[in-house]
């Protein structure tokens, strides 16, 4: 691994990426692609990578724990619990 890169992810916990995509729904051949499911792979030293993409306005927001993760479910828990407070909040 370049030594740029183990020095970049140094002391880091999470590391976290959106990856836009269009307001439109895609298809491809003329079906409708369901769902884009990110993916982040946490960089060697971080624990967690978190990928948020959203297409057609839809979000789907995915994580990625290193083994030895301390509890990856309750991460993934209380993330879900926060989505839901937000979209009760904005009415939905």
């Amino acid at each position: 691994m370049p030594a740029s890169l183990r020095a970049s992810a140094g002391g880091c916990a999470v590391a976290l990426t959106n990856v836009r995509g269009p307001p439109v729904a895609l298809t491809i051949c003329g079906r409708p692609v369901k769902r884009v499911v990110p993916f982040l792979p946490p960089p060697p030293g971080v624990a967690v990578g978190a990928a948020l993409s959203t297409v057609g306005g839809q979000a789907t927001l995915c994580f990625n724990c290193a083994d030895g993760t301390h509890d990856a479910y309750a991460l993934v828990g209380a993330a879900v619990a926060h989505w839901e407070r937000l979209r009760a909040a904005a009415g939905e």
